[in-house]
């Protein structure tokens, strides 16, 4: 599961894998929520 949004003015996007058991958060300084949702797609799925 992934959620994205903005904290303090930063994009955040959050994600879960059940099978690892993990809960990761992330936020950045991308100029935009769209930046940080494609880093996840290369790295963070």
């Amino acid at each position: 599961m992934i959620a994205c949004g903005t904290y303090t003015n930063h994009p955040n996007v959050i994600w879960t894998n059940e099978a690892k058991l993990m809960l990761c958060d992330v936020y950045g300084d991308p100029p935009a929520l769209e930046d940080l949702h494609t880093w996840w797609t290369t790295y963070g799925g």
